[in-house]
This record gives C-alpha cells, sequence and structure tokens, in this order.
C-alpha cells in the first residue's frame, strides 16, 4: 500500500478499484453465508440431537458440545438462523439490494461470532472477518444510513461508480455472477444431501430401536449380578441410528459403539466402535411396547439384559404456542 501510493502519488481517487473490491467482497461474503445457511436450512450443519449427547450428564459437556446440542434440539431454530443466513447472501448479489444484505448479513456473523467467542467454537477469527466484510460492504451507505437512523433525515441515493462501462457489460456481469451462483447452491444442495443420507452414524429417529434405553437388570448367567465391576455393567443403553450408539456404564463411561440390527431376526450386534473389537450379540425379545429382554453374549460370556424405553423429554415435549405453565 505505500509504495503503490508513493508510486501514484498524482491519482486522487480509485473509484473504479473501490467498485471491483466490493464486488469481490460481496462475491466472498454470499459464498459463505449460502454455504452455511444451506447447511442450516437442510439441515446438515446440525443434525438431530442424538440420544448418545442427550444421555450425557449436561456438566461433563465441553461449551462447544452444548451449544451443539442447543442448535440440535430445535430444528425450528436452526432452519430460521440458515434462512436468515441465506437470505442475506442472496441479497448480496443484487446491485439495488446489498445494502439491505450487507446489514442482514452483520446481524448473522456479529451473532455467530459471539457464540463462537461464548462456547469457545474453533472458527472465532474467520466470523469475526466475515463481519467486517459485512461492514466494508456497507461502508458507500454508512453515511445514508446515519441520516435515516440517526439524524432523520431523507436518505438519497447511494451512487456507485461502474464495474466496466456503468450499462450493458456491468448488466452481463450480474447476470453471469447469479448463474454461477445458482449452480453454487445448487451444488450445496445437491452435496449436502448426499451427505446427509450417507453419514450412517447420524443420529436417525426413524431408526428402529432409535432412543435411550434404560438397563432394569443385568444378569450374567456365569456370575452373580452383584459381582461384575462398575466398569463391565451397563446403565444405559442410547441407540443413534441403525449403525451406531453407546453404552453408559455404572461408573458412569460413556462407550460409542457400533451397531448392527436384523429387524427379521431380532438379532442386535454391538462393536467398539473406535477399537473395532466386538462387544455383545443379542436376541432381542419385546415384552411391552417400550420393554425388551436382551438374551445372548457379552464379550464372550451369557447375560439377559433387560431394558426399557424412555422419553427424551427436551425433543419429545413438543411445541406450545400457549403455555401456562413454565415446566
Amino acid at each position: 500500500a505505500i509504495a503503490w501510493s508513493v508510486l501514484d502519488r498524482r491519482r486522487l481517487e480509485y473509484e473504479r478499484l473501490w467498485a471491483w473490491l466490493q464486488y469481490g467482497a460481496r462475491i466472498l461474503l454470499a459464498a459463505e453465508l449460502l454455504s452455511y445457511g444451506l447447511d442450516k436450512v437442510m439441515p446438515l450443519q446440525f443434525g438431530v440431537l442424538a440420544p448418545s449427547r442427550a444421555i450425557m450428564p449436561f456438566g461433563f459437556g465441553n461449551r462447544m458440545g452444548v451449544l451443539w446440542g442447543f442448535m440440535e434440539t430445535s430444528r425450528i431454530y436452526t432452519m430460521f438462523a440458515g434462512a436468515a443466513e441465506t437470505l442475506g447472501g442472496v441479497l448480496l448479489l443484487f446491485p439495488r439490494l446489498v445494502t439491505l444484505g450487507a446489514l442482514i448479513a452483520f446481524g448473522c456473523m456479529l451473532n455467530v461470532f459471539v457464540l463462537n467467542i461464548a462456547y469457545d467454537v474453533p472458527v472465532k477469527i474467520f466470523s469475526f472477518h466475515l463481519a467486517l466484510l459485512a461492514v466494508l460492504i456497507l461502508v458507500p451507505a454508512l453515511p445514508r444510513l446515519a441520516d435515516l437512523l440517526v439524524r432523520a433525515r431523507p436518505a438519497g441515493a447511494i451512487e456507485r461508480a461502474p464495474l466496466i462501462d456503468g450499462g450493458r457489460r456491468d448488466a452481463l456481469l450480474m447476470y453471469a455472477t447469479l448463474g454461477v451462483f445458482a449452480i453454487y447452491a445448487g451444488y450445496t444442495v445437491v452435496g449436502g444431501l448426499r451427505g446427509l443420507a450417507g453419514r450412517s452414524s447420524y443420529a436417525d429417529p426413524t431408526a428402529p430401536l432409535y432412543g435411550i434405553w434404560r438397563v432394569e437388570s443385568f444378569e450374567p448367567r456365569h456370575s452373580a449380578p452383584g459381582s461384575v465391576p462398575d466398569d463391565k455393567r451397563w446403565q444405559w443403553l442410547a441407540i443413534d441410528s441403525t449403525a451406531s450408539g453407546a453404552i453408559v456404564y455404572m461408573d458412569g463411561v460413556e462407550q460409542p459403539v457400533a451397531l448392527s440390527y436384523d429387524p427379521a431376526q431380532r438379532v442386535l450386534a454391538l462393536y467398539r466402535s473406535r477399537e473395532g473389537a466386538y462387544e455383545a450379540r443379542f436376541t432381542m425379545t419385546p415384552t411391552r411396547a417400550d420393554d425388551s429382554i436382551l438374551d445372548g453374549d457379552l464379550g464372550g460370556d451369557p447375560i439377559r439384559i433387560r431394558i426399557v424405553r424412555v422419553p427424551i423429554q427436551v425433543t419429545e415435549q413438543g411445541i406450545h404456542l400457549i403455555k401456562e405453565h413454565a415446566y
């Protein structure tokens, strides 16, 4: 910047360069807003609150996990936040709507930045840069916004320098930009949906055994129930999908597991997902609607386990527009 100022010291303005800088900032910010926004609308960035996350004691998690659980609990809010980001990104693509788009983008990105700071999410600097890009785009409109919102005066039109010639070529550039972004948005949606369908470990409420199961009895065949140490005896079984879940032992340790379930044979097999080692294989016999007996072997030892499904209150209580009692 210093060298440029010295070598080109006779030049008094850079209106065309400033216009291209604004254009580049709009394209970059719009791309990021559409990417993050569409990921929330589908939703992909935040999915469904998995039983294995819901079962973990609140105080045992980290700040980022708390934020993710908060977003996963309410799909409505997640989609609303994504729709706001997407709207800001779309408006930035139209020259007459740039100021409105930048205002929405700044509000969204400032909120994301504060959330990242407050919940220790490791994209703090990047989200701050996106908020600053929105401010950069707003610079030409700041005096007029001050007239309108602070001084209560009429606000005149913003005179923007042309990118090329201010006529047909500028219009063609805008249409080309819109076309590229339409392809980009379509690619993002298709890729996101494919990724969503391909994530077997993703929480799936339609899975046959989805939910949290409390262990009512744990009866090894070759030893007394009380002789099994707490780090081996089950307390909870959480099933997230047809392929993943978690076991919580009596000592409070949670063990992620991979699983498979054959509905026809009612055979449930569990594996330690991190080590890939065999954990257990059971035949599942329902006794009531949410009550089942698991007969099989655990680490090679015969065992019978009775499990009862319990509701996940935070996601199953529904939404009430009018609610007389807070809890």
